[in-house]
């Protein structure tokens, strides 16, 4: 269904890769069309949304193109900015990647806003 490999009768997949692939190409169609939220539980941001923002910014900083991968865990540190500031506004000219020196530089850091229009994260705080 997501390859050109061929696949046995039962199978809709080739494997679970192919599967998973699958389902976040799925995801990413419908969040840009504004049929998916991008939240993933009440606040946190779905790790495909993750996945596509550090595909579309190479793996970098919007603002000061920094990227380097932690040596003690294998990953690149970004984080995902809200422009606005609005965790429920998922869609994608909201969406940046920023390093946490320059994540931290924004108005809206760490509920810098708080009490304007986060009423449903304060239950976690």
């Amino acid at each position: 269904m997501n390859c050109k490999e061929i696949i046995n009768n039962r199978n809709k997949y080739c494997s679970v890769k192919c599967q998973k692939e699958y389902e976040y190409k799925v995801y990413i169609e419908k969040w840009k069309i504004g049929n998916e939220s991008g939240l993933r539980g009440d606040y946190q941001i779905s790790m495909h949304i993750k996945r596509y923002l550090f595909y579309k910014y190479n793996n970098k900083c919007v603002k000061c193109g920094w990227g380097e991968t932690n040596i003690h865990t294998g990953n690149i540190p970004l984080e995902v900015e809200h422009i606005d500031g609005n965790y429920e506004n998922n869609r994608e000219d909201n969406l940046i990647l920023l390093c946490p020196n320059c994540h931290s530089l924004t108005s809206t850091y760490k509920g810098a806003n708080l009490n304007k229009g986060r009423k449903k994260r304060s239950k976690y705080y």
